[in-house]
């Protein structure tokens, strides 16, 4: 292991004294030097029978100790637990689901199925040396209190499929287990880590049994580094941290709270006394930690030490500590030592998770936290001597307490009663630098529009979906500052990717009046196909939005227009036709009825601009279709075209359908081919000729089109309307018959010139399903291709068809890149699930004109609630003009709606549950 591979700190759930049930919550009780020393709580036990002198039989001589709150409570539901099974959890097992759920909440990593490892750090058992009712046991007692399937059961309520264990050196637990998490992410044997420490105290037996040892505070704290020492309160605590490798949290833009540089375990071997520290070792371990991290202890400006407040013990660790960072440190530089013990006593097998989370927040808020209970330096710990200084008062991390590669570096110590010893390196993700730089970062561009923001939410089950929205619009409800709203917008969609159960609203704001769609269970990872619809969903106002609120958008509109310009010759599309520019007037008419060059030219452009969008975002698609017109953008979108043959490709569509404009029309029946073509005779006998009409087009096995002479597809639209036998028909807006043998005059028109546009093609991004083959594509989409494109009739419906058989409804989705939905009923009559991203304004029905930027997040987030997971949602929720730039925004308890799993005599988990007000 080396700095090499640092690891980053991208997600933290807790549970701790103090009412400290959220990291948030946590670091507000430290900073404020919080107080978390209570009497044990009655329902956990009668105190006063219990406490009494060292010396008597069965008592313990300790006054407080650390309880978190509400200890009992459990939502069984929410982590797919029975209510009878949920009776018979060890309590340590409850919370730290809480703890570890929280903690993959935060990270927002897409974590089921994900290969992340468990590594579960406790001391002592609960509940499970407890005795339960002989005629009570069933098959719930053994796994519920079983200590190696804790780590497992978390493994399984989340799916997680690395290796999955507890581990056990007294209070190093769940130090070791980092340490050993640490390794396994380094060596690539996962692709991230859940460590956890759990730490209960149900019953007061253990207590008993540490006071008898004389480890014990009679007065009821931990006063660390003091010369009040007397020993230590324990404590609670459940909490969780989600670790992976920097370079992956920085490329999948994970929220970075703290970087692991350097971890190191030993044991004392045959040290003075089984239960008492070895200094020597633990520097030793310092050492390791620091060489792993290729660093000098002297970098180090923070060290939160183990410090339980022993009278042995302190000493010897903190002159050991002391001894490895005074050398070559600068004198002005003291080492600033801590210990959250102070605050909350000692969690023992927990007690490593609560330092590290101190210091990990302390590094990401550039705080340093103060200690308590610190009043008179103990006289047997050398701090002259040591270079080191007691943190008694909150304090800004400032650049001179920096490394000199700029980076604020920070220790963690631990060690357990027997011997083993750990030490982690954390350090800030910044340098002091950068620091510096983002404070004077001018921060949001200036808009005249008012930003959208998609607001996608996640739980585990469809009961908590509407508790969580409330929780969250009543949190954020006057939230109005751009960054955070991007932020906020960021995290939630990215950690409703791995929950179950999923909804979004789409606003300027998340406030209480947001419309949220219905709750979607997702349980299917479908592939996506991009479907280009042709000619018909064209329109003045296309475009003209997403050009405002994604440049992306505008600038591949405008890279499509230079090439029209430069390499073809042809005059300015943008400019000539007033079209996708916010602000400018469109010269087309509003109807939709315009010149087939204009209708090919803008179809080509919007839709290759739709792409371009789309891959900006992250989006991956495994398929694409096309129907006619939209067969040029879809070899683009397929990789089989660049930009310049897909533009060229238009411009000799664009000529060729102008000179056979006028040459018929075209209407599109509702019903199917062989009905089509019974009424294609009966135009022919009332018409008196045998041809002059053709199917077009098979869109569904209710749906074509037929096309041909104007006065042909006029008496079809009159057979359509013979009220003995209706038939749906309506007459497309265009001007030739295309996909019919009355193209072939323009046939060396279209080849003559896409023979100098298309001389090449590439190597496939996406799998083309042909709608002029009506199968997946055997050949290339050279000049024939394309020309058999105009020419035969349009499969679309035999060709979607194919891919719906195929690979089954649930696993494909498709996505419609068009200005407006014109295909969306053939692909639901087909049995597909068709997403649209904009449409056109309806003058009708004035409720649905939300406008492009709206209804492309909107089509989005009907993306991801089909359980599509290739979205880069960081992109997805960044600036308008491309800049990723978020903070972590703070969130309220996640709803857990809890029942007490408490006994009636307060030892075990063990009658039945009860509701608690």
């Amino acid at each position: 292991m080396s700095a090499e591979i640092p690891l980053a700190v991208i997600g933290i759930g807790c549970k701790f004294p103090g009412n400290s049930d959220t990291k948030d919550l946590y670091y507000e009780f430290l900073r404020n030097k919080g107080d978390g020393m209570i009497p044990p709580p009655p329902e956990r036990w009668n105190h006063n029978e219990w406490h009494g002198s060292k010396a008597e039989p069965g008592k313990y001589a300790s006054t407080l100790g650390g309880f978190v709150s509400n200890i009992d409570l459990f939502d069984p539901l929410e982590f797919g637990v029975s209510q009878k099974e949920a009776q018979h959890l060890d309590p340590s097992l409850r919370l730290t689901l809480e703890a570890a759920h929280q903690a993959l909440v935060d990270s927002g990593i897409d974590y089921r199925g994900s290969n992340t490892g468990v590594y579960l750090g406790q001391l002592l058992t609960s509940t499970a040396e407890l005795k339960d009712d002989r005629y009570e046991v069933d098959n719930y007692n053994g796994v519920g209190k079983c200590i190696a399937i804790r780590a497992n059961r978390i493994s399984f309520t989340f799916d997680l499929k690395g290796p999955s264990l507890v581990l056990d050196t007294a209070c190093s637990a769940s130090g070791y287990a980092m340490h050993l998490a640490v390794s396994a992410v380094r060596l690539g044997e996962i692709d991230q880590a859940l460590v956890l420490g759990a730490s209960t105290m149900v019953n007061p037996l253990h207590t008993v049994s540490f006071s008898k040892l004389g480890v014990l505070s009679p007065t009821g704290s931990s006063k660390s580094f003091d010369a009040a020492a007397d020993g230590y309160a324990r404590a609670e605590g459940f909490a969780a941290v989600l670790i992976k490798r920097l370079d992956l949290a920085l490329k999948d833009g994970d929220h970075i709270y703290s970087v692991v540089t350097g971890s190191a375990i030993n044991a004392n071997g045959k040290g003075k006394s089984l239960t008492m520290p070895e200094g020597e070792a633990q520097g030793m371990t310092i050492r390791a930690a620091y060489a792993r991290a290729q660093r000098n202890p002297a970098d180090a400006f923070f060290a939160e030490l183990h410090a339980t407040g022993t009278l042995v013990g302190d000493p010897i660790e903190v002159n050991g500590a002391g001894r490895v960072f005074s050398q070559g440190r600068d004198p002005k530089k003291a080492l600033r030592v801590g210990s959250v013990k102070g605050n909350m006593g000692h969690a023992e097998g927990c007690s490593f998770m609560a330092s590290l989370i101190k210091v990990s927040l302390m590094v990401h808020n550039k705080e340093i936290i103060p200690n308590i209970r610190f009043n008179k330096p103990n006289p047997k710990i050398d701090f002259v001597g040591g270079m080191m200084k007691v943190q008694t008062e909150l304090e800004k991390i400032t650049p001179d307490m920096a490394a000199p590669d700029g980076k604020f570096v920070a220790s963690v110590s631990t060690y357990g009663v027997g011997g083993a010893n750990a030490h982690i390196v954390v350090e800030s993700f910044e340098t002091a630098a950068e620091v510096e730089a983002a404070a004077n970062l001018i921060r949001e561009p200036k808009t005249n529009t008012t930003p959208l923001y998609l607001f996608a939410v996640g739980t585990l089950t469809e009961g908590s979906l509407g508790r969580w929205q409330n929780a969250l619009t009543s949190h954020f409800r006057d939230l109005g500052e751009p960054r955070s709203l991007r932020s906020l917008s960021r995290e939630l969609t990215r950690q409703a990717r791995a929950s179950p159960y999923r909804s979004f609203a789409v606003g300027p704001a998340l406030t209480p009046d947001l419309k949220w769609s219905k709750a979607s269970l997702v349980s299917a990872k479908p592939k996506l196909c991009l479907v280009f619809a042709g000619q018909g969903p064209q329109h003045i106002h296309m475009g003209r939005q997403l050009s405002e609120a994604f440049p992306a958008f505008l600038d591949a509109i405008k890279a499509n227009d230079e090439i029209l310009v430069n390499k073809y010759g042809q005059p300015s599309f943008v400019e000539r036709s007033g079209l996708f520019i916010p602000g400018k007037q469109a010269t087309l008419a509003a109807n939709g009825v315009w010149p087939v060059a204009d209708v090919v030219l803008s179809l080509v452009f919007i839709q290759i601009a739709l792409t371009d969008l789309l891959k900006g975002l992250g989006i991956k698609y495994d398929y694409v279709i096309g129907h006619s017109i939209g067969e040029i953008a879809m070899g683009y979108a397929s990789g089989h075209y660049d930009r310049e043959t897909a533009v060229g490709i238009a411009v000799g569509r664009a000529a060729a359908m102008t000179q056979a404009e006028g040459n018929g029309g075209m209407v599109a029946l509702g019903v199917g081919v062989q009905k089509a073509k019974l009424m294609i005779k009966k135009v022919f006998a009332r018409a008196g000729v045998d041809t002059g009409l053709w199917v077009a087009g098979i869109n569904s096995p209710k749906a074509v089109t037929i096309a041909g002479q104007h006065e042909l597809v006029d008496i079809m639209v009159e057979i359509a309307a013979d009220p003995a036998d209706k038939v749906f028909a309506a007459k497309l807006r265009v001007t030739c018959a295309f996909h019919t043998p009355l193209m072939e005059a323009q046939e060396d028109v279209f080849k003559d010139f896409v023979k100098g546009a298309l001389t090449t093609t590439h190597e496939p991004i996406a799998k083309v399903m042909s709608t002029v083959d009506g199968k997946w594509l055997e050949r290339d989409l050279d000049v024939q291709y394309c020309w058999d494109n105009i020419r035969q009739p349009v499969l679309f419906g035999t060709a979607l068809n194919k891919i719906v058989q195929e690979l089954g409804t649930e696993n494909v989705s498709f996505l419609e890149i068009t200005p407006h939905p014109v295909l969306k009923s053939y692909i639901e009559e087909i049995g597909g699930n068709p997403i649209s991203l904009i449409r056109r304004p309806n003058p009708k029905v004035p409720a649905q004109n939300t406008g492009e930027h709206f209804q492309f997040l909107e089509g989005i987030s009907n993306l991801l609630m089909t359980g599509y997971k290739h979205i880069d949602v960081n992109k997805l929720a960044g600036r308008t003009d491309g800049i990723v730039d978020f903070v972590k925004v703070p969130l309220p308890a996640y709803p857990y709606s809890k029942t007490s799993c408490w006994a009636e005599d307060g030892a075990a988990a063990s009658l039945r549950l009860r509701e608690r007000p």
